[in-house]
């Protein structure tokens, strides 16, 4: 099973690939993305390395959603591990199945929480961000504004877009996509 930081661990490895490969990637012209959780993977990296990064419905907050839902009782949702991600339940705020997923993320040990809860490391050298989700989906709008609150606090540049309805990651990919490439093309180009 892949527990934190399995997933970050997993990230650097692709990026330590990049730089040795033949492609000769230079940093600067590498630009990140994710949707869900891959939101809070892109956000992890944007926050340590300072890539520019578009997060989509991403898991900022983890610690601060635990505690403010100790009593939630969490819910799994996901009836199969193969399950399409298009299937699994997207259509509003679900305190019970987004507690299951923080706790699920780290195989229970929440003496881990801290730690895998990204936002508290935003320093004065993380990357510009691109940060979108609805205002009633599975994760909680008001993730974004604490993130932005951080990203201020540290003179650092990004950019929100919280949409009506309860639409998760690519629930709302045609209206977001072409702000999704032109950001890239600004900080990337």
């Amino acid at each position: 099973m892949n527990l934190y930081p399995t997933q970050i661990q997993d990230m650097y490895l692709v990026l330590d690939w990049l730089n040795r490969s033949d492609y000769k990637t230079s940093p600067e012209k590498i630009g990140i993305f994710g949707s869900s959780s891959g939101g809070n993977l892109v956000e992890e990296l944007a926050i340590k390395e300072g890539y520019p990064a578009t997060a989509w419905s991403g898991l900022f907050d983890l610690e601060g959603f635990y505690n403010k839902h100790k009593n939630t009782i969490p819910k799994k949702m996901i009836i199969s591990d193969n399950i399409a991600i298009s299937e699994i339940y997207q259509d509003g705020a679900n305190d019970e199945y987004y507690k299951w997923l923080i706790i699920n993320f780290l195989g229970g040990d929440m003496s881990k929480l801290h730690d895998a809860t990204s936002i508290n490391r935003v320093n004065e050298n993380s990357g510009t961000m691109l940060l979108i989700n609805s205002i009633d989906e599975l994760v909680p709008g008001e993730e974004i504004l604490k993130l932005g609150e951080k990203l201020l606090k540290q003179n650092q540049e990004f950019q929100a877009l919280i949409l009506k309805g309860n639409r998760h990651g690519e629930g709302y990919y045609e209206d977001v996509i072409d702000m999704t490439i032109d950001f890239f093309k600004k900080y990337l180009l």
